[in-house]
């Protein structure tokens, strides 16, 4: 190999303007990422019905917030079979809206709920349950049906108790049979 006058400085010349130009591509790339993602945080967006996304979740929050769901606690009932004894071992949540904080003295339990409310409601319910055979809740109806009936029961309660209230929804937590 014969030596060629500057071939060693023009290669690291050449090495030196590549490096940079990648590191200004590399600066210029991070940098428009960079302004995406504080576009993307920082900036409240339009939504397609012309509200924010905040608004929508603060009415979103306070449906919520006016609806509560209670569980009461797991009974154990024996069931109206005449021909063997047989027991339903069940756990209930209500949802309940309209039922408020109440300005009321009575003395409330850890869900909100007053305790003679809650003592009122599980008494309908153990009276509801025991007046159901198993052949009767064994199926899905009869547990759609089961459902249904402790609805109005509950509704019953609340309508006494707490005119303000409306029952939404019955939800089986635990239903066991034996």
């Amino acid at each position: 190999m014969s030596w060629q006058p500057g071939w060693p400085g023009r290669k690291a010349a050449h090495r030196r303007r590549r490096g940079r130009a990648s590191l200004r591509l590399m600066a210029i790339v991070g940098g428009g990422a960079a302004a995406v993602a504080c576009a993307f945080v920082f900036v409240p967006r339009q939504a397609a019905g012309g509200a924010r996304p905040e608004k929508r979740a603060d009415k979103r929050r306070s449906a919520s917030e006016s609806t509560q769901t209670i569980v009461l606690d797991q009974a154990l009932v024996n069931l109206a079979d005449s021909d063997a004894t047989r027991y339903c071992q069940l756990e209930l949540a209500l949802e309940v809206a309209g039922l408020g904080t109440g300005g009321g003295r009575e003395e409330k339990g850890k869900e909100g709920l007053p305790v003679a409310l809650k003592c009122v409601i599980n008494d309908a319910v153990v009276e509801e349950i025991s007046s159901h055979t198993f052949h009767e809740l064994a199926t899905a109806e009869g547990k759609q049906r089961l459902k249904e009936a402790l609805k109005k029961r509950v509704a019953a309660c609340l309508a006494e108790r707490a005119p303000q209230a409306e029952l939404r929804q019955v939800l089986f937590v635990s239903l066991v049979m034996q």
